[in-house]
């Protein structure tokens, strides 16, 4: 049996704002203090969390990592599409980094190679060739363990706090080359109530 679901595209402001109200959340003293209570449940952005501590700052680290992840394909498309430059080789390279250059890992799927298709100078081991060194680092020590099998092995929210500097320093190069249309946490929200 086959299973393949139909899938889009999610918004880019989605993921950014994600990011930015858990980055908020994270750097809030009510939350690190109820993160060491056993007041249930933890209120995120996201969700309502009622299980370990160390479970909640590895799952809120993993979404904004896919978040980045997820923005950086993204941005890449929309450059190259509005650089009349994007084929359907491209589009392909695009949506799977893995592809442009096998066995290269993760960081330098996302960070090196798909920028180097909108112009060379764009990959972070250029624009920042120190951050590229510890963004690697970072991919190999939290990163790909959080994605593989593992989870913070202890409640420190200064271990989220520290992995979300990276991925902000990583929004922070994107918003270089690719500006949002938007300023996060500044869209107007609405929340409609029945029989208010």
């Amino acid at each position: 049996m086959a299973f393949d679901p139909p899938m889009g595209n999610i918004p880019l402001w989605n993921l950014r704002e994600e990011f930015y109200y858990t980055k908020q959340l994270l750097r809030s003293e009510r939350f690190a203090a109820a993160l060491h209570s056993s007041d249930r449940p933890l209120k995120t952005p996201i969700l309502d969390w009622r299980g370990s501590d160390a479970d909640l700052l590895s799952l809120l680290v993993q979404r904004a990592i896919l978040g980045v992840e997820s923005y950086t394909i993204g941005a890449a498309w929309i450059k190259l599409s509005e650089l009349g430059c994007m084929t359907t080789e491209l589009n392909k390279k695009v949506r799977n980094p893995f592809s442009i250059k096998a066995r290269s890992g993760t960081a330098s799927a996302y960070y090196h190679h798909l920028p180097e298709l909108i112009h060379p100078e764009l990959s972070i081991a250029v624009v920042d060739p120190e951050f590229w060194v510890e963004l690697k680092h970072f991919y190999s020590k939290v990163r790909n363990p959080l994605f593989h099998g593992s989870h913070f092995a202890r409640a420190d929210i200064n271990d989220a706090v520290k992995s979300f500097w990276f991925i902000e320093e990583l929004y922070s190069w994107l918003d270089q080359w690719h500006k949002p249309e938007w300023v996060p946490g500044q869209r107007l929200s609405v929340v409609l109530k029945v029989n208010a």
